[in-house]
C-alpha cells in the first residue's frame, strides 16, 4: 500500500448493527471523527445548483449489439442524465471512421460520408432532453476505430488536413439538419484510447491547429454562433501537478495556445482521474491557474470522463467486493466531486465505465448492470436532478473550518428550492471507513421564524439500493428558525434530506 494513500481500513462488525440511517445516540466507543457537523445558513442564497448530469455512453443499442442490448434512453432520462457524452461507450458507431469509411487520401479527400447512424444517435439524444457531447475522434477510414469490450480505441490521425475537413463537414451537416451537438470534444484521451504515443504531443497539437484553421474558414465569426462549442484537449489528468510539468502533453497544448491565442478552444477540457473527491477539485483549480498563465483566464472548464484511477480500485479490492458496493463507492465519490466542483467547471460528465478492468482490460460499467437495470451510481444522480428541477440555489454548508469537505471524502451540499424546500446532501466517500458508518449533523439557521416544525424526507443510496425512494418521512422541531438534523449512513453512501418548514398552527402569541 502506498504511503500517499495509506488508508485506515475499518470493517463494520455486528456490534454496530443498530447504527442504521435513522436518529439515535452515538454508540459506545465512538469518537468525534465519526461525526461531521455542517453549518447551514439558509439566508445566504447563492448560485443555482448545477446537477452536472453528464454521463458517458450512447443509450441506444449499438449496431453490433442490437440483438442483445436494450434501449437505455428511458433509464437515462429517469435517473437524472441530462447530457450524453458520446465520446466513450458508443461502440465506434459515431466515430469518424464510421462516418467516413472510404477516404481518398491520395486526393486529400475524406470520402463520401454516411451520417445515418450519427443522425439517429443525435436525434434520440436531443429529443430526449439529453444534449449530446460528440467526440471528433479517431481517424477517417474504416477500421480506424476498434471495439474493446464495451469501449473503443483508435489510431492517431494520419493526415490532419483530411481529418479536419471530415470534422468540418460533419459539423456543417449537423447544423443543416438541425441536429447540432452543443459540445464537440476534440479527440478526447488522445494518448490513451486515441492511439497517439506519449512522444507525439506536437503531432496532436498540429492536428488541433489544422482543425481550428478549418473551423475559422467554415464558421467565420462574422456569421454568428455556429451553435456548438469546441472543447479541447480532453487529456486525462491524474494529479494537479501535471499542469506545471513542462513535459506533460497538456503543457505542450497550453503553450501552443499561449503563443497562438487564435487557436484557443471554446472550453478547456480534461478528464479528472482522482484518488479523492478533493483531488478532482485540486485538478480543476490548477486547470484554472494554467488557463490564466496561458492568457485564457475567461475560458470555461469542462471535465469529461471523471473517474477514480485503476490503482484505487486495486487498493480497495478487499473491501469493495461486489459490483453494487463498487458502484456505491463511485456514487459517493462522484457526488462529493459534484459538490466541490459547483463553481469550478461549466460541464461535468462522469465515466460510466469507471471501475476496475476485466481480464481483457475493459473497465467495469458501474452505472448499468448486465441485465440493463441501474446500479447505485446511476440512482444517486437523481438527487442532484431533484435539486436542479426545484430551481434550487445553493446556501452555505460548511464544517467549522469553512470547507464543504472534511478532506477525507465526506462532503455536504445545501440548497433551497423556489418553494422554500431545503435540500441537504451528504456524500460519504471516505476510503478509510468503508464498511463502517459516519454520522452527519446539519445545524440549520435562517428558516422561517413562524415555522414550528419541518417535514423531513430522507433517501440513502448505498450498495443495497435498487431504486431511488424515500425511506423516511418524519417531523423535526424548529425553534427560532433553527433546526438540527443528525443521520447516520454506512460508507459508501449518498444521503439526501428534503426538509419542508411547517408553520405553527394556532400558535400562542409571543410573550411581551
Amino acid at each position: 500500500m502506498s504511503v500517499r494513500h495509506a488508508f485506515v481500513l475499518v470493517i463494520a462488525t455486528a456490534a454496530c448493527a443498530g447504527c442504521d440511517s435513522g436518529g439515535g445516540e452515538l454508540p459506545p466507543g465512538a469518537t468525534s471523527e465519526d461525526l461531521r457537523t455542517f453549518h447551514v445558513d439558509v439566508t445566504k442564497r447563492g448560485k443555482p445548483i448545477r446537477a452536472f448530469g453528464g454521463l458517458d455512453g450512447n443509450p441506444l443499442p449499438g449496431k453490433a449489439d442490437a440483438a442483445t442490448e436494450t434501449d437505455l434512453t428511458a433509464l437515462y432520462q429517469s435517473h437524472g442524465v441530462r447530457q450524453v457524452r458520446l465520446s466513450r461507450g458508443s461502440g465506434c458507431d459515431v466515430a469518424l471512421d464510421a462516418v467516413f469509411p472510404a477516404p481518398n487520401l491520395a486526393a486529400g479527400e475524406p470520402g463520401a460520408p454516411d451520417y445515418a447512424t450519427l443522425d439517429e444517435v443525435l436525434k434520440n439524444a436531443l429529443a430526449s432532453g439529453m444534449p449530446p457531447i460528440w467526440g471528433a475522434m479517431y481517424d477517417v477510414g474504416k477500421g480506424a476505430c476498434s471495439r474493446r469490450g464495451d469501449l473503443e480505441e483508435g489510431s492517431g490521425i494520419a493526415d490532419p488536413d483530411v481529418w479536419a475537413t471530415a470534422v468540418v463537414q460533419t459539423l456543417q451537416h449537423m447544423r443543416s439538419s438541425g441536429l447540432v451537438a452543443p459540445i464537440v470534444e476534440f479527440y478526447p484521451d488522445p494518448f490513451g484510447a486515441g492511439g497517439y504515443s506519449k512522444g507525439q504531443a506536437f503531432q496532436h497539437v498540429n492536428a488541433w491547429a489544422r482543425l481550428r484553421e478549418a473551423l475559422r474558414a467554415a464558421f467565420p465569426a462574422a456569421s454568428g454562433s455556429p451553435g456548438f462549442q469546441i472543447a479541447a484537449p480532453g487529456i486525462p489528468i491524474e494529479a494537479a501537478g501535471a499542469f506545471t510539468d513542462a513535459d506533460h502533453a497538456f503543457a505542450t497544448f497550453g503553450n501552443h495556445l499561449a503563443t497562438t491565442p487564435a487557436d484557443a478552444p471554446d472550453a478547456l477540457s480534461f478528464a479528472s482521474v482522482a484518488w479523492m473527491p478533493e483531488d478532482h477539485l485540486a485538478i480543476a483549480e490548477e486547470a484554472r491557474l494554467a488557463a490564466v498563465r496561458w492568457g485564457l483566464a475567461a475560458l470555461p472548464l469542462a471535465d469529461g470522463g471523471a473517474r477514480p484511477p485503476e490503482a484505487l480500485w486495486t487498493e480497495l479490492a478487499g473491501l469493495l467486493t461486489t459490483p453494487a458496493r463498487r458502484s456505491a463507492f463511485l456514487a459517493a465519490h462522484l457526488a462529493a466531486a459534484r459538490v466541490l466542483l459547483q463553481d469550478r467547471v461549466e460541464s461535468f460528465a462522469a465515466a460510466r465505465w469507471a471501475g476496475p478492468p476485466d481480464a481483457g482490460g475493459t473497465p467495469e460499467d458501474l452505472f448499468v448492470r448486465p441485465d440493463r437495470t441501474s446500479l447505485p451510481a446511476l440512482e444517486s444522480m437523481i438527487a442532484f436532478y431533484l435539486m436542479e428541477s426545484a430551481a434550487a440555489v445553493r446556501v452555505p454548508a460548511a464544517l467549522a473550518d469553512g470547507k464543504a469537505s472534511d478532506g477525507k471524502g465526506v462532503a455536504a451540499l445545501a440548497a433551497v428550492g423556489k418553494d422554500g424546500t431545503l435540500f441537504l446532501l451528504a456524500a460519504l466517500a471516505d476510503p478509510g471507513r468503508i464498511g463502517a458508518w459516519v454520522r452527519v449533523r446539519f445545524d440549520v439557521t435562517g428558516l422561517p421564524a413562524n415555522a414550528a416544525s419541518a417535514k423531513v424526507l430522507r433517501v440513502t443510496v448505498d450498495e443495497s439500493t435498487e431504486a431511488f425512494a424515500w425511506q423516511e418521512d418524519s417531523r423535526a422541531p424548529v425553534t427560532g428558525g433553527e433546526l438540527t438534523i443528525e443521520r447516520t449512513a454506512w460508507v459508501p453512501a449518498v444521503m439526501l434530506l428534503q426538509v419542508t418548514p411547517i408553520e405553527a398552527v394556532n400558535a400562542p402569541a409571543a410573550p411581551r
